[in-house]
């Protein structure tokens, strides 16, 4: 396998980067396979085969930009295809009408992992950790599910709310194992440090479209950047060690395996894809076992 990740950060640099390794001797026999993120190159190169991993770098819609990157370039070849994260796309029923663009199974690929119990539950484990986490998981979800909300609220009304770096320590508090959290200063950090904000948030905005928009599926509400931050709280709490979310992302990319990967719609969707068009592109569990690359 190839995995060389390339960051480039306009349209234009990315078609140019993926015609420049398709045409060459060696990409004339791979796959093109773009991502949001060298976080999403880290976990999806470990099932896939004979494949070039380009990350695409943009600040801005990323799928719509992958939507033009793809368009720019399948008039050419069939060897590109974009794996992007759902967001809200499951809830609100807006999927791409490419056929070379797939969604995860969830709202992103931090999600679609901790969708699998036995996979956070082993994250646990590396911390030296026994506790309830069907308990643990179901209540940081309950937790973030307000700021989910608001995410939501912002996405569907292009309200341009910034959460990037948002910190969570003032936010957040793990008082006696259990989550506090203040809504109120949530809503308050998020309308000052968003500077290109087209509308200010507030509480009865959040209340009224909760009570519009309500939903039980919390894997595709729930952003898992903002999942994993909050785990990551909890476990410096438990640990009483520094644990920051990349430390606790990397242990979860570790207990995502092949065998999780082969049960989600996303693989299903891909096998279906390779099909059809005459590649091999998956990485298969008896190649593993094989240790064939």
């Amino acid at each position: 396998m190839m995995n060389n990740s390339q960051k480039a950060r306009t349209v234009q640099s990315i078609v140019k980067s993926v015609r420049l390794f398709l045409y060459s001797d060696l990409g004339s026999k791979r796959v093109c396979i773009l991502v949001e993120g060298s976080d999403d190159a880290k976990i999806y190169s470990q099932f896939f085969k004979n494949i070039q991993i380009n990350v695409m770098v943009i600040k801005s819609s990323v799928k719509s930009k992958m939507k033009d990157v793809l368009q720019n370039i399948s008039t050419e070849t069939k060897q590109v295809i974009g794996i992007c994260d759902a967001d809200f796309s499951h809830l609100d029923k807006d999927y791409p009408a490419m056929a070379n663009i797939f969604l995860t199974d969830y709202h992103d690929i931090e999600m679609t992992m901790l969708s699998f119990i036995d996979v956070f539950h082993n994250t646990w484990l590396r911390f030296s950790l026994q506790d309830d986490t069907e308990g643990t998981i179901r209540d940081v979800l309950q937790k973030i599910s307000y700021m989910a909300y608001i995410r939501w609220y912002s996405k569907k009304n292009h309200c341009n709310l910034s959460f990037a770096g948002l910190d969570f320590t003032g936010i957040f508090k793990i008082q006696d194992e259990k989550i506090e959290q203040d809504d109120e200063k949530l809503i308050n950090v998020l309308n000052q440090r968003s500077n290109k904000k087209t509308e200010p948030m507030t509480s009865e905005k959040v209340n009224i479209f909760i009570r519009e928009n309500q939903t039980d599926d919390v894997f595709n509400l729930c952003n898992g950047h903002d999942v994993t931050a909050l785990i990551a709280l909890i476990l410096e709490d438990k640990t009483k060690k520094n644990i920051s979310r990349e430390d606790y992302c990397s242990v979860l990319r570790e207990s995502f395996q092949l065998n999780h990967f082969m049960q989600t719609k996303l693989y299903a969707s891909i096998c279906i894809w390779q099909q059809t068009n005459n590649f091999d592109i998956l990485t298969i569990t008896s190649e593993v076992a094989n240790g064939e690359d």
